[in-house]
């Protein structure tokens, strides 16, 4: 090995290097990491760690520190690829060392673990072809009596990574070869575990030494987990072996057997490996039903009746364990949502055999009486606050707010897998269920006791029901009279055993109001909710009373004027609820909960929201390792600013450094923080008044545009961001185009031009609409700015690519005539380029692009953009030269098709362009002479309807979704909700002066045609126009009469 020989002295130096790295001095485990890491690549280093680990005189530490380090660069390097790979000599040494290892043994527990990952994940790769040794190795050494526990165990445990490793591979041939391998090995292993598990349920009943049946239930334990890999991953169709078949059969008979030996040895050492073998048996069974739901059909009787009979008999009770229960109620409610078994609501109309089979079998199991008891049983057992629920509540108010639910918590926990099997079973079954849950409630209606406690869990119990089942109830129960006639009444009792209630009335008054809630029980409920935050002592009643607030206001029918004289008094009861809090967790929800109501009520918040403004900083910078707290505080930040307006600028120093911390690449905790970091942003830039001279920047917006260059790495990086990105973009273009493009963006353009030809359809389409935005704000200047990589991008559309997304062929289309109206010299320059980059004339590549331009004009959506692409085709039409007169009469005809489709019938008006009257104070002047001056060179005009905005689906009057695009819709939507924030004001003022909305197609094209007719020939035009239709012929003749 030439690392290790000579000067860097072999083993010896690999251990010492290992004994620094294990050590608690930070300058020896920093310098140590480093050798490491040097040695990775270099041959013979990871069978040096190897013997290194082998060596039993060393200390346990140093071997413990060289198996992590043998098997992190057997992850890395073992594949043969990549320059630096393990020779293949040293892997052969390697997997002789390993496997030498199997038949000696190892003492400590945590080594052999880690040796056996390491030995699976070879296998992995090498196994059979080019390890076929190993298994007939291990195999022999767990099933020969004569070696030692310690040979076995290991072996097993090896065996059982090897399998679990092989068993991942998902190519076919490597799933044939593991089936293979699962058929030679799946009967021996299977006699194995049967011997395993006679040998230590016999020897404990025979009082034998208990070290013995911990030998022998740890083996059965590893036997099991490699019989179950193999049994779904092995076969095609597992119950079709009959190996297999009796393998589940005997884990339906094991189960109870497994769980009296557990209640026998509760007080002892063997009580948590028997726990975990019996959760492994409820697991095999989960798995036959997940991979294959037919193959379970066998079983799902048995599998039910182990559920229920165990979850919701009161003779079991006594053996049973939490996570036990869990996957009992987890194995009925996967039975009950398994689509393989789901029938027609006509059963006649059910196709598959099986699924009537099972639906046979589930109505022959769940009798009427069978679905009572379990509705029952979980109401009263299950949804019974325990005693160790009431500890924590009273110990640790905060832990008990954050108890998990939702998402797949209902797999691990007891209490979200009840509610969810009984929401499940309600649905399912309603007509036997309902009765139950309703008779719980009218027994259960009238105050209880403060005294009573049992009698308050109870009820709490079924209030808990019927919330969870709001939606199946809304028919049989009277919401709004209970609420008004019992449950405000409950909310008032102060005794300490009501909190219970308190909380569990506040909770289910929120799971009501989305399902049916009088409107007027609104001002009740708001009412009810103040006093719970100002006079309840206990923090759980008060955080779910927020919490229901959310519920109530986040909500379809939710009325602002209803809710607005108590916003004050609601918002400083959050804020006080918020500083109270401790706990990272309740935090979030108690801001998300400030935040959607900031959200709702928008710009009426100003006034409420100062002291939440202020503590905001102090939020910030005391949790700056708490990612998800800072998440929230962004998004309460984004809906802050939304909410102040143009007021916002009071905030800017705070909110410039969140973000630079959000957004700075070079920042620890950007990674979680920049999406809504970017969402903040773009809130800050949309409310940011204008410059009072859009040439210049004040000493206040010089800070905001310094923050831009944090965006040019997240662009240059990937486009995960790209939309965000974009809008950013377009915002700081619109507020201040020269300055920010002056600074930022020939890099801009360079990093968009490197990305083009790589990005997908929908990202080009964003970029395009920088492109466009810097035209339309910019002109000429725009235009130089942007051709360089606008030519690069049309190139598609001079080819034609047949599969060309709609809107990138729109979108090339609208850019292209935007030049033309601008800057003619620059589409000059342009066709120049694209000539060069196809290899043809200018001639062919303009008669070719106008050939496109005229086919593909149907694709253009929607009509503003349609007419802007007849504008800058009316540019071209103009023109005298050959390349436009081979399309001369199809371009003018594609002209003519779009007239009709902008023309209004009844007034012969062209519809997309607005009246004086719905500009407001400061119309635009444009006329005839306008027109003109727009199309042809040497006009004294200024062209600055040009300066539109990139949406102008805030333009005025009829025209109010122009070129609406659904990737865009953040800017519509806060117009809706704040039509005072200044980026809606500057995107409505500049879409004003639109050519769009100011031009006259009709007038545009007479224009057009005039100047044609003034330089070329008579006897050419007449020519040109022999072969039109009658129609066109008539359009043309009307508009060069009125351009005269």
């Amino acid at each position: 090995m030439a690392c290790m020989n000579g000067s860097d002295g072999g083993l010896p130096a690999v251990v010492c290097v290992l004994r620094n790295a294990s050590c608690q001095q930070p300058e020896l485990i920093k310098t140590a990491e480093q050798q490491l890491k040097q040695w990775e690549g270099q041959p013979g280093f990871y069978l040096t760690l190897l013997q290194a680990y082998l060596d039993q005189s060393l200390d346990s530490n140093i071997r413990w520190m060289a198996v992590l380090c043998f098997k992190n660069g057997v992850e890395r390097y073992w594949r043969n690829v990549g320059e630096q790979k393990l020779l293949d000599d040293e892997k052969a040494s390697i997997r002789s060392l390993l496997l030498g290892v199997c038949c000696k043994g190892e003492v400590m527990q945590q080594l052999t673990l880690q040796l056996a990952i390491v030995t699976g994940k070879v296998a992995r790769q090498d196994c059979p072809n080019n390890w076929p040794q190993l298994l007939p190795t291990l195999l022999q050494l767990v099933t020969d009596n004569a070696n030692t526990e310690l040979v076995r165990s290991g072996a097993l445990l090896t065996l059982h990574h090897v399998v679990k490793q092989i068993s991942s591979r998902r190519l076919m041939h490597d799933r044939r070869k593991f089936q293979e391998l699962s058929a030679k090995l799946f009967p021996e292993i299977h006699e194995l575990l049967k011997i395993e598990v006679q040998l230590f349920l016999s020897s404990n009943e025979l009082g034998v030494d208990m070290n013995i049946v911990a030998s022998a239930l740890r083996r059965a334990h590893y036997c099991f987990k490699i019989l179950r890999k193999m049994a779904i991953h092995g076969f095609k169709v597992p119950t079709q072996v009959p190996q297999i078949t009796e393998f589940y059969n005997n884990i339906c008979e094991q189960v109870k057997v497994m769980l009296i030996f557990r209640k026998q040895h509760e007080g002892d050492a063997l009580k948590v490996p028997a726990e975990k073998y019996t959760c492994l048996l409820m697991k095999s069974l989960l798995e036959l039903l997940e991979h294959y739901p037919f193959c379970f059909l066998s079983y799902i009787r048995r599998a039910l009746e182990i559920g229920t009979t165990f979850a919701f008999s009161d003779d079991e009770r006594g053996i049973i364990f939490e996570r036990f229960t869990i996957q009992c109620l987890n194995i009925i409610k996967c039975i009950l949502d398994c689509h393989e078994y789901q029938v027609n609501k006509v059963l006649t109309e059910t196709k598959s055999r099986e699924a009537l089979e099972a639906h046979e079998i589930k109505s022959e199991f769940f009798t009427h009486t069978v679905l009572q008891q379990i509705c029952h049983r979980l109401i009263t057992r299950y949804f019974i606050l325990s005693r160790d629920d009431l500890d924590i509540w009273e110990s640790d108010p905060e832990e008990y707010c954050t108890e998990v639910d939702g998402g797949d918590s209902w797999k691990f926990s007891l209490r979200p897998a009840t509610e969810v099997l009984f929401r499940k079973m309600f649905h399912d079954y309603r007509e036997a269920f309902r009765p139950v849950l309703l008779s719980l409630m009218t027994d259960g209606i009238q105050m209880i006791d403060p005294n009573n406690l049992q009698g308050i869990l109870s009820k709490d119990a079924v209030y808990n029901a019927i919330g969870l089942t709001s939606f199946e109830l809304v028919d049989d129960v009277d919401f709004d009279n209970w609420f008004t006639t019992h449950l405000v009444n409950e909310l008032k009792e102060e005794h300490s055993n009501y909190r219970i209630l308190r909380r569990r009335v506040i909770w289910l008054i929120g799971q009501w109001t989305d399902v049916r809630f009088d409107p007027k029980n609104r001002p009740l409920l708001y009412e009810a909710c103040i006093h719970l935050l100002t006079n309840d002592p206990d923090f759980v009643v008060r955080y779910y009373t927020a919490l229901t607030l959310k519920t109530a206001i986040d909500d379809f029918e939710f009325d602002r004027k209803c809710f607005m004289p108590y916003l004050t008094t609601v918002f400083a009861l959050l804020f006080k609820l918020l500083t109270e809090a401790r706990e990272c967790d309740v935090k979030m929800q108690v801001l998300n909960v400030m935040s959607v109501m900031i959200e709702v009520i928008g710009s009426d918040i100003k006034g409420s929201a100062a002291p939440l403004i202020q503590f905001l900083p102090q939020l910030w910078d005391n949790n700056e390792q708490h990612s998800l707290l800072r998440c929230a505080i962004l998004n309460t930040l984004t809906h802050v600013v939304n909410g102040m307006g143009s007021d916002c600028v009071n905030l800017q120093s705070f909110l410039l450094r969140v973000l630079n911390v959000s957004t700075d690449n070079k920042q620890d905790g950007h990674v979680y923080l920049i999406e809504d970091g970017l969402q903040l942003w773009l809130s800050v830039l949309e409310n940011t008044p204008n410059y009072s001279n859009r040439s210049t920047t004040s000493a206040e917006h010089e800070q905001l545009l310094q923050l831009y260059k944090n965006i040019l790495p997240v662009l240059d990086s990937s486009t995960e961001h790209m939309q965000s990105v974009t809008q950013i973009t377009i915002a700081y273009v619109m507020l201040c185009p020269q300055p920010f493009l002056q600074r930022y963006g020939r890099e801009l353009l360079d990093i968009l031009g490197r990305q083009v030809n790589d990005l997908k359809s929908e990202a080009l389409v964003l970029v395009l609409r920088i492109l466009e935005v810097i035209i339309r704000t910019c002109n000429t200047d725009g235009v130089l700015l942007v051709r360089g990589v606008l030519a690069s991008i049309v190139t598609g559309l001079v080819t034609d690519e047949e599969d060309q997304y709609p809107q990138i062929v729109s979108s090339h289309l609208s850019l292209l005539s935007r030049v033309l109206l601008v800057d003619y010299d620059s589409f000059l320059w342009i066709l120049q380029q694209l000539s060069k980059s196809c290899e043809s004339t200018e001639e062919c590549v303009l008669t070719q692009l106008l050939r496109v331009w005229c086919s593909r004009m149907c694709l253009v959506t929607p009509d503003e953009r349609r007419k802007l692409a007849a504008l800058g085709l009316c540019r071209l039409v103009a023109v005298y030269h050959p390349a436009v007169l081979a399309v001369w009469g199809r371009a003018v005809e594609a002209i003519v098709e779009v007239v009709y489709d902008v023309i209004n019938e009844d007034t012969n008006q062209d519809k997309l362009v607005i009246s004086e009257s719905d500009y407001g104070p400061c119309p635009p002047s444009y006329g005839s002479n306008s027109v003109a001056a727009a199309m042809f060179p040497g006009s004294s005009s200024d062209p600055s309807y040009l300066a539109a905005v990139a949406e102008d689906d805030d333009a005025p009057g009829p025209s109010s979704d122009v070129y609406n695009d659904p990737d865009m819709r953040h800017g519509e939507a806060l117009v809706d909700e704040y039509p005072d924030m200044e980026h809606a004001k500057r995107r409505h003022a500049l879409a004003k002066q639109d050519p769009v909305h100011n031009i006259h197609l009709k007038e545009y094209l007479g224009q057009a045609l005039m100047e044609f007719q003034r330089v070329v020939p008579s006897e050419t035009l007449c020519q040109l126009t022999a072969n039109m239709s009658a129609d066109t012929k008539t359009v043309m003749q009307e508009v060069t009469a009125n351009a005269k």
